[in-house]
């Protein structure tokens, strides 16, 4: 227990901290089997995708901006995910409601999901979601 909450509490100094994304979204709690069990979301907490416009249309190897809007967020410890096609691209603490998105150069061209969620301090989701569909544009 008490490795427990020491894990969490560097996880929270270091979102506070540093006030950005995490530089390794792809570390051991984000293992492909990770999110098979969301909890419950608590009363009030809530995530929404202000921007993009649905179905904005994106160019592939540019960076993007996304921004949320949360209730009930807990700074201390709540972190925002984001994906891009299912694959974690980025955790957001610290309070921050924007993320740049660098698209992928090889990213082909058509529609892709971007889809946020909350997490807490232990790396696990809550079962609440939002999702954006963009359009990537030929080159």
């Amino acid at each position: 227990m008490i490795y427990k909450y020491s894990r969490s509490l560097l996880f929270s100094l270091a979102i506070g901290i540093s006030g950005s994304a995490l530089s390794n979204p792809s570390h051991q709690y984000h293992a492909a089997d990770a999110h098979s069990h969301h909890l419950p979301t608590p009363d009030g907490l809530s995530i929404r995708i202000i921007k993009p416009e649905p179905r904005s249309q994106w160019a592939a190897g540019q960076t993007h901006q996304v921004q949320v809007k949360t209730q009930g967020f807990d700074t201390a410890g709540d972190h925002w995910h984001l994906y891009l096609d299912g694959q974690l691209k980025a955790m957001v603490g610290g309070g921050r409601t924007e993320y740049q998105l660098r698209l992928p150069e090889d990213l082909p061209e058509g529609v892709h999901e971007i889809k946020v969620t909350i997490s807490n301090s232990s790396h696990k989701e809550y079962d609440l979601v939002d999702r954006r569909l963009i359009v990537v544009a030929p080159k």
